[in-house]
């Protein structure tokens, strides 16, 4: 990297296939359809140019215009670029990871919506509050690093475990911000 140019997480990983850049395309230019319609859904107290809506729409209308250059882009790399190997990229172990990473991170964030509660920890003459952020933290952050990091389950576990509680006590303790769940 001595040149000075940006090649990625991995620099033998290659190119992405341009089938990703239509994906990504048409997903970016849903995105600022979206935003370009909740912009117009805005009063108009004043005149157009004093709409609290005009700079969300034009950033939404930059963002589609740059969607739609990608996704032809993307449809122009298709046409020159080999067939894609579907059933070998979605079945993958790296794809079947992500997917696990995905569901994980679901089951997450699904998991601190619908469990709450705070029980208080008696050490010493301290009381430490512990809700649900902790153990479904501990759980997911666990499941995440055994994934990505190492099979052993204890290191995973104790990584996961003194992280979890440096980041409750940091934001409970230290900035008074009460932890989700």
């Amino acid at each position: 990297m001595s040149d000075g140019t940006f090649r990625g997480e991995d620099e033998n990983a290659g190119a992405a296939h341009p089938a990703l850049d239509l994906v990504a395309g048409l997903f970016l230019l849903a995105i600022g359809l979206w935003f370009a319609a909740m912009s117009l859904a805005l009063p108009v107290p004043g005149g157009i140019f004093s709409a609290p809506g005009l700079l969300p729409f034009l950033t939404a209308a930059s963002l589609g215009v740059m969607a739609v250059i990608l996704a032809i882009s993307g449809i122009r790399g298709i046409r020159l670029s080999p067939r894609l190997d579907l059933v070998r990229t979605f079945f993958d172990p790296e794809s079947q990871r992500r997917t696990m990473l995905i569901l994980t991170v679901i089951v997450y964030v699904a998991a601190l919506d619908t469990l709450s509660f705070e029980h208080y920890l008696a050490l010493g003459s301290l009381s430490v509050p512990v809700g649900s952020f902790e153990p479904v933290t501990i759980v997911a952050l666990t499941a995440m690093l055994r994934l990505f990091w190492t099979p052993r389950l204890a290191h995973c576990l104790l990584v996961s475990l003194v992280w979890t509680l440096i980041l409750a006590f940091t934001f409970r303790g230290v900035f008074k911000i009460p932890m989700p769940g």
